[in-house]
């Protein structure tokens, strides 16, 4: 017996908000996704792209459901 489980991709977590920051750090905050697809979130990955390229790459990973990361 093979045994399947379908999930949608889940909705977009809310709007980042900038919350503190300085040279080198700043504190986002976001509010979770409305529909986690079927199963639940396992983590967010933030990204930030560089000007003047307008190269996007990953800044930061969560383990589990923080929402709110501190770049270093």
């Amino acid at each position: 017996m093979v045994s399947v489980r379908l999930t949608d991709p889940p909705s977009k977590p809310g709007r980042p908000e900038i919350v503190d920051y300085d040279a080198d750090v700043a504190e986002i905050h976001w509010t979770p996704s409305l529909h986690d697809g079927g199963s639940p979130v396992q983590k967010y990955v933030v990204e930030m792209r560089e000007v003047p390229n307008h190269s996007w790459h990953s800044v930061r990973h969560s383990s589990g459901l923080a929402m709110a990361f501190i770049r270093i």
